[in-house]
């Protein structure tokens, strides 16, 4: 099937941003999140050509986006000039590791299998949910769901250790 871009921006730029907005809850990065979803849509016109279904595509792409954007989100909070101007002492460094170290022992008490390693592959080696679902053989929203129950028990693991990991 042949789309041109121009068209499918006109017809889904708006209800992709407002996609974007319901995850991200704030419209400038939801726009980012849109025009650079179009931006790689126009880099790779080509593969467009082969998709059977555009807008699960297209919603797959800004997602992508998205997910993006969160992460860059979550660097800037845990960054510490993000709170402070001040440079990471070696003490810092010393509680942030150890800090690691619980989080990741807990970590590899989750149950079920198939959640712990979705949450390992996602946080400890930084990879994407659509990354993980290819490389475990699931869905992207069972990627997502792992992760987030793998979440969930690790913070329930920490506190009936009651570890003060804030």
């Amino acid at each position: 099937m042949t789309y041109q871009v121009d068209i499918l921006f006109r017809k889904y730029a708006e209800p992709l941003k407002i996609h974007a907005y319901r995850k991200l809850n704030n419209i400038e990065d939801a726009e980012d999140a849109v025009m650079s979803a179009f931006a790689k849509i126009v880099q790779y016109a080509d593969t467009i050509q082969h998709v059977e279904e555009i807008k699960p595509y297209l919603t797959q792409v800004v997602n992508n986006e998205i997910s993006a954007i969160l992460k860059r989100r979550a660097i800037d909070l845990e960054s510490p000039d993000f709170y402070y101007n001040e440079t990471v002492t070696p003490d810092d460094e010393v509680i942030q590791s150890e800090t690691q170290l619980i989080v990741d022992s807990a970590l590899d008490l989750v149950e079920p299998r198939h959640h712990r390693e979705a949450a390992i592959l996602y946080y400890r080696h930084d990879l994407g949910y659509s990354t993980i679902s290819k490389m475990l053989n699931i869905s992207y929203h069972q990627a997502v769901s792992y992760i987030r129950q793998a979440t969930d028990k690790v913070g329930r693991i920490l506190r009936k250790q009651e570890i003060n990991y804030e």
